[in-house]
């Protein structure tokens, strides 16, 4: 069964459509880099990792949720941090803000260096050792080294992580007792892994059946007086994202075995899909709508449900029209929200990738000619005719806002080469700008 993905879509050389994907991410340039001495001498040698460490606090909303579960607190006394972990946030840091006064090339290099650096303090550490700590500096590894573009690296320290989660698992298994941090990196990486799985088209590396009761979680996190707030927070947060991985986890077990569609129609949805999905919507309509300290939480959603959404959009085949109501719904959600962080100053680089889902999602909505499953002809002009003026509308505004992007204004994950794609999409479809 061939599936696909709003960031992984499937070649269409019928159609003969520029597909803007994350794949043409990954496959730009997983390259090796050249750091010139001077740089690797001036990063240890001057005050710039007090700088860059004092940035990530500042603007611990950009940092954060890249690096959960690590704290706040551990980065604000990061003197008697983990030095794998400190570089890695430094690197993060570096092309988070970058300085325009200096160019790209020494920010990329200078970021690549501290990168090295964070690696290197990890060749003493023992394959056997799942510390907490350990596990955190691996995920700290594994989000540097994708954003820096060193995707077999992603993979590896990916895979340090999942391994060191996997004994951890046997032990839960056995009846052994877990302290809270060890869990917190279990419910983060358990998303991660969903994630990357879902939009990648990659194997899991943890098992669907995480070994922690949820429920039980969500009531002793409630009860725990020692946490302070703000470590209840960040732990329900954690909890929040593993218990929207379920959902995930089980779309993904229905695409691969094909169940997701009706019929083996790939444009149009069974009932175990619909099922799932009133499952999550009334699952979501029960949490936390505070837009300001759930944003990260509800991108992820709308992310979540628009690559599964983006299963049924076929080139030459049209979904029913509630799946298309649905696609733009979520769209906008998206939109919204990327809105809210650009207005409140947060970065907004770490979902550069959804630019490219919305885009392809309004794109081929706008290219549908009919909507088969309406019977009335004249019904059917008109909905057609609303859900195009609709699209077009996403299609300028989603633009805009990656244009407004650190990632493009820096040019870090190539996205301006995107936007120019974007564009002569624009051309062809007779969009104007």
């Amino acid at each position: 069964m061939e599936t696909h993905s709003s960031l992984s879509i499937r070649n269409e050389e019928q159609q003969q459509e520029t597909i803007t994907t994350e794949e043409d991410l990954i496959h730009l340039t997983s390259a090796d880099f050249h750091v010139p001495n001077s740089i690797r001498l001036n990063v240890q040698s001057s005050q710039m990792l007090d700088s860059l460490m004092e940035q990530a606090i500042t603007h611990w909303c950009c940092i954060g949720f890249k690096v959960a579960p690590i704290s706040l607190d551990l980065i604000r006394n990061w003197h008697q941090a983990p030095p794998a972990i400190v570089y890695c946030v430094a690197s993060i840091s570096l092309v988070t803000f970058m300085d325009h006064h200096a160019s790209q090339s020494y920010i990329k290099e200078a970021a690549i260096a501290f990168y090295e650096q964070a690696r290197h303090k990890m060749d003493d550490v023992f394959v056997e050792d799942m510390q907490p700590m350990v596990i955190q500096a691996y995920f700290c590894l594994s989000y540097t080294s994708n954003l820096l573009r060193l995707y077999e690296q992603q993979r590896t320290w990916g895979g340090l992580a999942s391994i060191a989660l996997q004994q951890h698992a046997k032990e839960i298994a056995a009846g052994r007792p877990v302290d809270r941090l060890t869990m917190m990196c279990w419910l983060r990486w358990y998303y991660v892994d969903a994630w990357m799985c879902l939009t990648l088209n990659r194997e899991c590396l943890l098992a669907d059946n995480i070994p922690l009761h949820l429920a039980s979680l969500a009531q002793q996190d409630s009860e725990e007086e020692e946490m302070s707030h703000a470590q209840q927070q960040v732990f329900y947060g954690l909890y929040q994202f593993a218990a929207l991985t379920q959902y995930m986890r089980m779309y993904i077990r229905a695409i691969r075995s094909g169940a997701i569609f009706k019929s083996g129609i790939t444009s149009c949805p069974s009932a175990f899909y619909r099922n799932i999905t009133e499952q999550l919507k009334q699952w979501y309509a029960q949490q936390r709508q505070d837009q300001q300290t759930e944003i990260h939480f509800h991108l992820c959603y709308h992310a979540t449900r628009l690559v599964i959404l983006f299963q049924f959009l076929h080139p030459t085949e049209c979904p029913p029209h509630d799946i298309l109501i649905d696609c733009l719904e979520t769209n906008l959600a998206l939109l919204q929200a990327l809105q809210y962080l650009k207005e409140v100053g947060c970065d907004q680089s770490t979902y550069h990738h959804m630019f490219f889902a919305i885009h392809n999602t309004a794109k081929r909505i706008f290219m549908y000619n009919r909507i088969d499953d309406i019977q009335s002809q004249q019904q059917q002009l008109q909905l057609q005719h609303h859900l195009n003026r609709f699209a077009e509308e996403q299609l300028r505004i989603n633009l805009k806002l990656l244009r407004g992007t650190q990632a493009y204004i820096n040019d870090v994950f190539k996205v301006r080469l995107y936007a120019e794609k974007i564009e002569q999409q624009f051309r062809d479809l007779r969009i104007t700008v």
